[in-house]
């Protein structure tokens, strides 16, 4: 039997989306234990890692401590490992995965010198963005240029921007 890319990608699609609610509650412990840490999103079709870059070195340059990942890590799921600072499993891995979230369990306890978390929030499919408010709420969202990229997963101009704009109700 032949497995399609598009079954992968739907299978991959819904591991991420279970690990997120599973890894969910540490993250919110998380912030609860660091309330003075400032979240700030950065949404949008292109432009959002050089964006990301921009805000963190203007919050430096005010003397603000900032965590922000230098890769382009954006879906749900990467976010959840970069505002934690714990490295990502690999998702191929149920093994990675269980360690994964005792690992968030602990890290969830701890206490960051941190005061601005710079997450960028990407989608590639309709659905994506509302992952992000499983386990954020932001204090500022910037939005970036949205264009018909990553269409392939969607019908049209209008349900790209409605779903990068879903970044506006967390």
């Amino acid at each position: 039997m032949k497995i399609t890319q598009s079954f992968k990608a739907s299978v991959k699609k819904h591991i991420k989306w279970i690990c997120i609610s599973l890894y969910s509650p540490a993250v919110r412990r998380f912030l609860k234990n660091n309330t003075n840490l400032k979240l700030v999103g950065v949404s949008g079709s292109v432009g959002k890692t050089s964006t990301k870059f921009a805000i963190a070195k203007s919050l430096e340059g005010a003397g603000k401590r900032v965590l922000l990942h230098q890769g382009a890590y954006n879906d749900p799921l990467s976010g959840v490992f970069v505002l934690m600072e714990q490295e990502y499993p690999n998702i191929n891995s149920p093994v990675a995965l269980v360690k994964a979230y005792f690992s968030l369990r602990k890290a969830a306890k701890r206490k960051i010198s941190f005061e601005y978390v710079v997450l960028e929030l990407g989608t590639d499919m309709p659905g994506e963005m509302r992952q992000f408010a499983k386990y954020l709420m932001l204090d500022l969202c910037v939005i970036c240029a949205i264009t018909p990229e990553h269409m392939v997963n969607f019908a049209g101009m209008e349900e790209v921007a409605g779903e990068e704009l879903e970044v506006l109700k967390y």
